[in-house]
């Protein structure tokens, strides 16, 4: 269990790291250089992505219980795909077209009072080779 749990914390950050430089290190478009004008659309300061896979790192208060992280991934419509429980930490993957979205989806569950002293931040978009 241990093993698992150190795993996952060397995932999350090598997660984190590749998140921080995609959306800090270069300008979006040019990270997205690999999809064609058509898969891409940027209208005014906002890209238009294709549907995209984005994780969610969902952090519970230390009394809540773990059904809650699954209450927030269907609350908005997004899948628990790794957790640490010990940590109350858990991967939620949501669609979205733009990091606009992904940011109302945040907001979104931020807003519901059901799911008050969660901590909701955008982990990285899911970025397959």
């Amino acid at each position: 269990m241990k093993v698992n749990t150190q795993r996952f914390i060397l995932i999350l950050l090598a997660l984190l790291t590749i998140g921080c430089w995609t959306l800090f290190g270069k300008d979006l478009v040019n990270a997205l250089s690999g999809l064609s004008s058509a898969q891409v659309i940027q209208t005014n300061s906002t890209v238009q992505l294709p549907q995209t896979t984005f994780r969610l790192l969902v952090v519970l208060p230390s009394a809540a219980s773990p059904d809650l992280a699954y209450s927030v991934a269907t609350y908005v419509g997004g899948t628990v795909v790794q957790e640490v429980p010990e940590l109350r930490v858990y991967d939620v993957e949501v669609e979205a077209h733009s990091l606009s979205e992904v940011e109302g989806l945040i907001n979104k569950i931020k807003s519901n009072p059901q799911f008050a002293g969660i901590t909701v931040t955008l982990d990285s978009p899911v970025v397959n080779f």
